[in-house]
């Protein structure tokens, strides 16, 4: 996930960001299959939430049919109702805002 995020990170900041477009369903699968692990670590959903929140954020619409997934959106939701995850709202914010059918 941490590796993910660089390269997200790095591509966007470089305005490559389309270069993620052919791998964007299997990032967000693994986001899923995070999401749906009962015994994830903190540091593991931390990543997870900022990673889709990245995704949404640079790729916008292009997202919206992995963040409509209900893993995700529970992943979010669990991540912005415990408080414990300083990306979070992040993430939130960044899928109602851009990543909206």
């Amino acid at each position: 996930l941490e590796a993910y995020i660089g390269i997200v990170q790095g591509l966007c900041d470089d305005n490559k960001q389309a270069l993620l477009l052919a791998y964007l369903e299997n990032m967000f699968g693994f986001i899923k299959q995070v999401a749906s692990d009962p015994n994830r670590e903190y540091g593991v959903t931390k990543n997870a939430v900022a990673l889709t929140g990245d995704l949404c954020s640079h790729l916008r619409e292009q997202t919206s049919r992995f963040v409509s997934d209900a893993a995700i959106v529970g992943l979010i939701r669990e991540a912005v109702q415990s408080g414990e995850y300083e990306d979070a709202e992040y993430a939130k914010d960044a899928v109602s805002k851009y990543c909206q059918a």
